[in-house]
């Protein structure tokens, strides 16, 4: 991301946001405690960059991935479902976990 300071509980929050049905405004909202939703798009952008990434990690530790949930972006179809089967599979602070398995930043 960039010259932009997040940490791993704030990329976290956002993501389970997202996956619990929160607008991406909303989540970075939760995440970010600020009014300006101007850098969620930028987040959900660095986050679907890393999607071969976290389909990758997914593919050598389980064989299946989660049922696609219904979202009105395809772009979240995509992605949510692998996030949610990627945070399952590293537990506690998956953001902090991908890191230190995968030694590069989460997103």
């Amino acid at each position: 991301m960039g010259r932009y300071k997040y940490t791993t509980d704030q990329l976290w929050i956002f993501v389970l946001a997202l996956i619990t049905g929160a607008s991406i405004q909303a989540a970075y909202q939760q995440a970010t405690h600020t009014r300006n939703p101007r850098h969620a798009y930028r987040w959900l952008d660095s986050l679907m960059a890393k999607l071969i990434e976290y389909r990758t990690l997914l593919k050598r530790r389980t064989a299946t991935l989660i049922a696609a949930l219904t979202r009105r972006s395809q772009r979240l179809q995509l992605l949510l479902p692998t996030l949610q089967s990627l945070f399952a599979l590293l537990g506690q602070q998956p953001c902090a976990q991908f890191q230190l398995h995968q030694q590069h930043r989460f997103m």
